[in-house]
């Protein structure tokens, strides 16, 4: 719960998603130790935006950006307060593009995010507020799981100079945008 910093050892995956990243990580850093490879690591966290479809991703995913698509039944029994770090996907390819293009890095792991918690329950309003379809979303109080909220970017922000530019409201504009435009093709 709460911010996670990049040297939260060791990293505590909520699920196996989580858990296949991590192991990339330690796939990585022995690249990086056994041949010379430079091994940098980006952890994100709740991407959204143009290039996913929500029907196309988990439960609470398709549920909180479902109305954007215009999809029906869209649902949970609990989950509103569950907070999560959500990322637009422009601030995601920046962050990652910088990291790339650093040089003389005093780190090699960078959390790219907002670094701020948004509600479950909030981002499915502004999905509502800004679909072109007509569409109801039911989510019941309370979370789903233990989970951390946000990401501490001051790393990135320091080392990078990175720095989100897309609020919540904004980013869910843009991708409501966008899926309106690909659904009417």
């Amino acid at each position: 719960d709460g911010v996670v910093s990049e040297d939260r050892n060791p990293p505590n995956p909520a699920d196996l998603y989580g858990a296949t990243k991590v192991s990339c990580e330690y796939l990585g850093r022995q690249y990086e130790s056994n041949f010379g490879l430079d091994f940098r690591i980006c952890r994100l966290y709740f991407v959204y935006g143009p290039g996913k479809f929500p029907s196309r991703f988990i439960n609470l995913y398709k549920v909180a950006f479902g109305a954007l698509e215009g999809l029906k039944g869209l649902s949970l029994e609990k989950g509103a307060d569950q907070k999560l770090d959500f990322t637009y996907v422009e601030d995601v390819a920046r962050g990652v593009v910088m990291l790339y293009k650093a040089t003389d890095l005093k780190h090699k792991i960078f959390n790219i995010a907002t670094g701020v918690g948004n509600s479950v329950g909030k981002v499915a309003e502004l999905a509502q507020k800004y679909t072109h379809f007509p569409v109801e979303v039911e989510i019941g109080p309370g979370r789903i799981i233990p989970r951390s909220e946000a990401l501490d970017i001051s790393r990135a922000m320091e080392e990078l100079g990175y720095r989100p530019n897309y609020s919540l409201e904004e980013g869910v504009k843009l991708y409501a945008d966008w899926l309106g435009r690909m659904l009417k093709r």
